[in-house]
């Protein structure tokens, strides 16, 4: 795992792991369908957030998972598989990459013979040689550390899950022979897409009666993100799948942690921010959504405790609603 140990490198090392990466490069995505990737060794990043973690509030701030505050669905039951113990994983289809991409989506399986539609994992591959940063890093002599930042670009989305305790890095050898980070996780059917939230009728017929069950889904994930110590850094509707099969209280699921944080105050109220952009994206309409601010975000609400602002600082926290992000004619 040469890239793993660029920080202590010398320069003649860097340049020929520059080469080994170009040539990987150049070897074709269809190498990976169907391949068995042994499971090697955990990966546990060194990244650490600055600073330490603060809050003002003890009643939501520091909640244990699923408290009180919301009516949270009955957790899922993992896949069958995820009780057991394995030693590869087989890849099937190339869902979302290619070159110029930190990672490479796969689903898969732990079972070589399983069918498509029933593979109960996507494997997310950092492949270093796929990095829009190895031609740039070709200009960056005598800078190791630089080389670290960027081709170990997992080590933040890997701090953040062990936060979650939901699943740590594994490195794994490609069939190319190049050496990759794999993050190994729960294949969930769900939708992401905004125009579907906003023309389905998924949350109810009435736009006003969505809105608000939405809105409490996403602060409840946050919420939950929240209790783990973890701020997303990067909250957008891309970022936001919803399960095909839910019951009456809506959970989504928050994915993608490249861009996290440790919690502290000024994140916890960015989040709040970062939610209403969400619902803008989701196409409800402008009027209703400045309502739901205004009658949700005041003083002594429950969501200014929830995200820790306090009645004296709404002036300066500016809760308005974006205007037209994410949104195109």
């Amino acid at each position: 795992m040469a890239f793993l140990n660029l920080a202590s490198s010398t320069e003649p090392e860097r340049l020929e792991l520059l080469k080994k990466l170009r040539d990987w490069a150049t070897k074709p995505t269809a190498l990976m369908i169907g391949a068995k990737l042994p499971l090697g060794e955990r990966y546990t990043s060194a990244w650490a957030p600055e600073g330490t973690a603060s809050s003002r509030r003890e009643d939501y701030v520091k909640c244990p998972s699923f408290c009180s505050h919301f009516p949270w669905p009955a957790a899922r039951a993992p896949p069958a598989g995820f009780g057991q113990s394995h030693d590869a994983v087989y890849i099937g289809q190339l869902l979302r990459g290619g070159p110029g991409r930190n990672a490479q989506v796969y689903d898969a399986s732990f079972n070589a013979a399983c069918e498509e539609s029933a593979r109960e994992l996507v494997v997310k591959i950092f492949q270093p040689s796929l990095s829009e940063a190895v031609e740039w890093l070709s200009h960056c002599p005598g800078k190791p550390k630089t080389w670290a930042h960027e081709l170990e670009r997992c080590r933040v989305e890997e701090w953040a899950y062990r936060q979650m305790v939901a699943l740590q890095g594994i490195i794994v050898r490609l069939p190319h022979g190049e050496d990759a980070i794999a993050f190994v996780m729960e294949k969930i059917d769900a939708l992401s897409d905004a125009d579907w939230i906003a023309t389905s009728g998924a949350f109810g017929d009435d736009r006003k009666e969505a809105l608000e069950r939405v809105a409490n889904a996403l602060i409840s994930a946050e919420h939950a993100l929240h209790s783990c110590n973890v701020s997303s850094v990067d909250l957008a509707s891309r970022n936001v799948l919803w399960p095909v099969h839910r019951d009456q209280h809506p959970m989504p699921v928050l994915i993608d942690f490249d861009l996290a944080d440790i919690l502290h105050p000024s994140r916890q109220a960015d989040g709040l921010y970062r939610i209403i952009c969400v619902l803008s994206e989701y196409w409800f309409d402008d009027a209703d959504l400045r309502e739901w601010v205004k009658s949700n975000i005041k003083p002594g609400s429950h969501l200014l405790k929830m995200f820790d602002i306090r009645d004296k600082d709404i002036a300066q926290f500016k809760l308005v609603l974006p205007p037209d992000i994410g949104r195109s004619d």
